[in-house]
């Protein structure tokens, strides 16, 4: 490889032995090179070819470019050799001090390059001469490499594809190819000496619309090349899409009507069977097509439909009948049309008219049977000329003559009481004219032939024509006046009753006061005895009886007081209470008792922060479950409390639970909120706390429910209404 240095004047300062012994072969001495100019010493014949050289290495000498190559014909040579040069800079603490030059001997590859260019240029005369003849077909003839590529291809794209032949040369075929069709494509497998017919895809036109071509194609193993003739079948298809539409179109009606169609032809054989035959005969279309119609529903045979399709086919005339449906418990109404080919079928589903007329039938007989044995009084008015009409059971209940009193509307307010009559008629001009009212329901007083009013309820059942229109009323009257004698029985006794009630309440008021103000004096004459000194063993023994029962004959009335109290004000005060304020307060009051106990209190209400509630109630609730957990707390472990909240779609609910001592729900579930209800012998256990808890939850429309296990803990379960909406 022969090696030189180039200065920054582009001069060459140094060449290595292998080009020194080059240029001494052609009788050049190393002096000559030496500082002359690079690359004039190339002697490149083009000035073209010349001035880029130049250019090049002074790009390089100056940093523009990272390296220049160039190739030449060596001019010293006897016989034609070429070379390759190459020139890099040489950089030196960050600048370009120099350059170095390398030749490299291409003779071979040049000279193998000039003659395929040679072979080259011949093959495309010939190609040339082929294409001519190519260009004179209406069908698109060209060549794709192994990759894809448009090689050769004739005029006849400009008409089919939209492109010159030169756009196309070069571009890989799939790129034409609509996207829809690419997978198809994909999957061709071409084999050496088998031709590819007849395969149909799209191609997207220069203008972006499509075109369907039809291919016949052969792979040439030698040539690496497929050749190709594709044909515009795009009128074809045009035609073939247009017929399937117009298919479509028509099984698509066919499948929209609301009867059953179907068509057989002379061998009684289906050959088509719309949606709604389906759905009739519970038989696909894929199950019936093509097979025989009396084959498919043998049970048919012995209906109507047997004889009445070969009279339409065999006398060519349409006929119609309904009958039974041979696998489904449904009524058709067929009508068959015959044609040379074969019947048309349609049948409807009129299984709801017949069961609707059967109903009719039905309801008849019922209705003259309920007529004969009722007490209402049925009759009909007719809209259109004013006019009612009297069934019966009406005499029997207003007078054998009332009928004949009332003929007209007018006649029938006439009757009515004056202090019901204006409600009455208002009610009339309200719902009447009203298209969407189909039913009337009154109740008012009515006048008897002897002259007494009895109280009626009168329901109609309003006919209107398709406009809404009012036509005709037909209903009932029945007596009710024995039910209103009765209403008012039972008004007058709740009345009674909660005279009684407030009346108990009172006295239960008067009796606990009066008993507390003796008590109170009692208590206070027992303290002060106890700074009395007793001698005597017996007195002292029964002071002490006397206090103890005095004390508890006390704390019972106050008990009982609050129970009073909590049972006689149901309908507490509510209002949006954060949970949190309450647990706070109470807490609050038995901080000592918690902090003696060493309980942990876990509380959490993000779930629910806010209840509708009684603020006094929920302090009591809250505060008898933590007493009551410090008093029933495990003597073996400590305290643990948990306290959290959720929300449902109508209720707030409060999760309490301890790991207190429990109970035995299966022995005391059905006292376990009694009055004194004592399950463990604790100090200052009472029985009262949960009966409180139970009752104030209740009082405000709640529940409460828990669930326990001795020596495990308790859990309660408060529901709380939502009321009005949380802030």
């Amino acid at each position: 490889m022969a090696i030189g240095v180039v200065d920054r004047d582009g001069n060459l300062i140094y060449i290595n032995d292998t080009w020194s012994r080059y240029i001494a072969h052609y009788d050049i001495s190393r002096h000559q090179l030496v500082g002359a100019e690079y690359p004039r010493l190339c002697r490149i014949s083009d000035e073209t070819e010349a001035k880029q050289a130049k250019d090049g290495v002074e790009a390089v000498l100056q940093g523009d470019l990272p390296e220049f190559a160039f190739e030449y014909l060596c001019p010293i040579s006897k016989q034609e050799r070429w070379l390759r040069a190459r020139i890099a800079p040489l950089v030196h603490h960050g600048s370009i001090k120099a350059a170095t030059v390398m030749h490299v001997d291409i003779t071979k590859r040049k000279l193998a390059e000039l003659k395929m260019q040679v072979v080259l240029q011949e093959k495309q005369d010939v190609i040339d001469e082929n294409q001519k003849i190519l260009d004179m077909s209406l069908d698109l003839i060209c060549t794709f490499d192994a990759e894809g590529r448009f090689v050769q291809v004739n005029s006849a794209c400009r008409d089919i594809l939209g492109y010159e032949p030169e756009e196309l040369l070069g571009v890989k075929f799939m790129d034409l190819v609509y996207e829809e069709d690419h997978a198809k494509v994909r999957a061709i497998r071409m084999e050496v000496g088998r031709d590819l017919k007849n395969f149909e895809n799209r191609y997207i036109r220069k203008d972006g619309s499509l075109v369907h071509l039809v291919w016949c194609a052969r792979w040439d193993e030698e040539d690496q090349k497929l050749f190709c003739i594709g044909r515009d079948n795009s009128e074809k298809k045009r035609a073939e899409d247009q017929q399937v539409a117009y298919n479509k179109k028509v099984a698509t009606i066919l499948d929209s009507i609301t009867d059953g169609f179907y068509i057989l032809n002379k061998e009684w054989v289906v050959t088509y069977w719309n949606r709604e035959a389906e759905r009739i005969t519970g038989l696909s279309k894929k199950d019936a097509l093509g097979r025989n119609i009396w084959q498919l529903f043998p049970g048919a045979v012995a209906l109507r439909y047997y004889p009445e399709y070969h009279r339409a086919l065999n006398e060519q005339i349409p006929v119609h009948f309904e009958e039974r449906a041979s696998v489904k418990a449904l009524w058709l109404d067929v009508n068959v049309y015959p044609s040379e080919e074969g019947l048309s079928v349609y049948c409807k589903d009129i299984t709801d008219r017949k069961q609707a007329e059967e109903q009719l039938r039905l309801a008849n007989e019922r209705y003259e049977i309920v007529t004969s044995v009722t007490q209402d009084a049925i009759w009909e008015y007719d809209g259109v000329i004013d006019q009612f009409y009297w069934r019966d059971g009406h005499e029997a209940l207003f007078g054998p003559n009332a009928t004949h009193k009332i003929n007209t509307l007018e006649d029938w307010l006439a009757l009515i009481h004056p202090e019901d009559v204006d409600r009455v008629f208002e009610g009339i001009q309200q719902r009447i004219p009203a298209a969407d009212v189909l039913h009337w329901l009154e109740n008012y007083r009515l006048l008897k032939e002897d002259g007494s009013y009895v109280h009626v309820i009168v329901r109609a059942q309003l006919i209107r024509d398709h406009e809404g229109k009012f036509l005709k009323a037909i209903g009932a009257t029945q007596d009710v006046t024995l039910q209103k004698e009765r209403e008012r029985e039972r008004e007058q006794l709740i009345k009674e009753l909660m005279r009684t009630n407030e009346d108990l309440q009172q006295f239960t008021y008067i009796t606990s006061h009066n008993f507390r103000a003796p008590l109170s004096n009692l208590l206070g004459l027992l303290h002060l005895m106890k700074d009395i000194p007793l001698e005597d063993p017996l007195l002292k023994e029964l002071m002490e009886g006397f206090h103890k029962s005095t004390t508890a004959l006390h704390e019972t009335v106050n008990d009982l007081i609050h129970v009073l109290i909590t049972k006689g004000n149901p309908s507490q005060s509510r209002e949006q209470i954060r949970l949190r304020e309450i647990y706070d307060k109470v807490t609050q009051q038995i901080q000592v008792s918690l902090g003696e106990a060493s309980a942990v209190i876990d509380y959490d209400d993000q779930l629910a922060p806010i209840v509708y509630f009684d603020r006094s109630y929920l302090e009591s609730i809250l505060l008898n479950l933590l007493t009551n957990s410090l008093k029933y707390r495990s003597y073996e472990r400590t305290p643990h409390i948990s306290i959290t909240t959720r929300e449902t779609a109508d209720s707030v609910q409060l999760l309490y639970s301890d790991n207190g001592i429990g109970m035995d729900l299966k022995r005391y579930g059905d006292r376990l909120f009694g009055l004194y209800q004592r399950f463990h012998d604790r100090p200052d256990s009472k029985g009262l706390g949960l009966y409180l808890v139970k009752s104030q939850i209740e009082a405000l429309g709640g529940t409460i429910q828990v669930e326990s296990q001795v020596d495990r803990g308790t859990r309660f379960t408060i529901t709380l209404k939502k009321g009005q909406q949380s802030l």
